[in-house]
Order: structure tokens, then C-alpha cells, then sequence
């Protein structure tokens, strides 16, 4: 490992998995990742590229990640189950407008402590909402049930590389590789998988062999 954590990684999974109200598919993928031999390593690769990019230490995203990796399995496991994002957006926006109230009249909610600092905070939320339902259509996260295992294997490949990305600044193609095989139980994802799957074309929905 290029720099050592102050709180260790795996220990972090072990009592993760002991502690969190997980479902066994969750609670078996924690297993899997803290009885790894790589999951230290990996870690260390990511703490770098955060430490780099964001500028400060990592240790409080090792608890934000671990959570976004079992919520991605479990996201992409099940077809056609999406967040409502855009409804969720709407109904932000909508809260909103009612604190603002209508152009040239009284706001409803006066009394309210700081109303127009959480109509600002819902405008930005149903922003970001939009925005993240505009990426779940062009990553074409929504698929048929009787697509395979594969499918649902590139999905997470995809958006586990993005959250590598968002968090380090760059693609991390190895750790993205070898969070999914701890993910599925598996040892067939390769760098040229992480790669395949992060193509254009298979973010538009076309189903890559790996």
C-alpha cells in the first residue's frame, strides 16, 4: 500500500457486517470484500486519488463508499427498479414554490425560521435529482428481466467506475475490476471488462462480451 489508513479497511468491513441491518446478499458481499487479500490495497489506491483530487484525508469516505458498492449491487440486481428521481425532483421544486409563494404576494410560511434558505436548498435538490435522472436514462440502467447475470455484472462495472471517478478524478480501471468481482463472487472481470463496459457503446445499451 502506497500510505497506511488510520483506521483499517478491512476491519471496517468486518464490523460493518456485523453491525448494519443487511440483508444476506449484503451482509455475504461485506464477507467476501474483508476476506480479500486486495481490499486493503484497493483502498490504498483510492485514499490516494481523494487525497489528490479533493484535498483532504479519506478515512470519512471509507464508510460512504463501502455503502455506495452494496447499494449499487443491489441496484443493478434488480431490473427495472429505479429511484424515483424526476418524481422526487418535482415534488422539491414544488415545495419550493409554495415557501417562495406567488410573484407580488406574501410568502405562506413566514414564521418558518429561514424559509427562503430551504426553498434555495429544495431548488438545488430537485436540480441534482434532474440531473441524476438524466444519467440513469443515458447510462440505460432500466432493462428487462430476462437479460443475464452479464448485463447486470456491466452495469455495476459502469457505475462503480463512476464513483471511482467522481471521488478520485479519473478512472480507476484495477479497482474497479476487482470491486466487481468481490461484488458478484466472481474472477472474470479484467481491466479490458472495466474498460469494455465504459465504452460509448455500452453505455448506450449494448451488451459487451467479457
Amino acid at each position: 500500500m502506497n500510505k497506511e489508513t488510520t483506521y483499517p479497511f478491512k476491519r471496517l468491513l468486518s464490523e460493518l457486517a456485523e453491525s448494519l441491518e443487511l440483508d444476506a446478499g449484503d451482509r455475504d458481499h461485506l464477507n467476501r470484500w474483508s476476506d480479500d487479500d486486495r481490499a486493503d490495497d484497493v483502498w490504498s489506491k483510492i485514499s490516494d486519488g481523494i487525497r489528490k483530487t479533493q484535498g483532504i484525508e479519506p478515512n470519512h469516505y471509507a464508510h460512504y463508499l463501502i455503502q455506495e458498492v452494496l447499494r449499487l449491487r443491489g441496484f443493478v440486481r434488480n431490473p427495472n427498479v429505479r429511484p424515483a428521481y424526476l418524481e422526487r425532483a418535482m415534488d422539491a421544486a414544488r415545495i419550493a414554490r409554495f415557501l417562495n409563494g406567488p410573484p407580488g404576494f406574501p410568502p405562506p410560511m413566514p414564521q418558518f425560521p429561514n424559509y427562503k434558505v430551504l426553498a434555495a436548498s429544495l431548488n438545488e435538490l430537485s436540480r441534482m435529482l434532474r440531473e441524476q435522472s438524466s444519467h440513469s436514462e443515458k447510462v440505460g440502467l432500466v432493462r428487462s428481466s430476462r437479460e443475464t447475470n452479464s448485463r447486470a455484472r456491466m452495469d455495476f462495472i459502469r457505475l462503480a467506475s463512476d464513483l471511482l471517478k467522481s471521488l478520485c478524478g479519473q478512472p480507476l480501471d484495477n479497482e474497479t475490476a476487482v470491486l466487481t468481482q468481490i461484488a458478484f463472487g466472481e474472477k472474470k472481470t479484467d481491466v479490458d471488462s472495466v474498460r469494455n463496459a465504459r465504452r460509448p457503446s455500452a453505455r448506450r445499451g449494448k451488451a459487451t462480451p467479457t
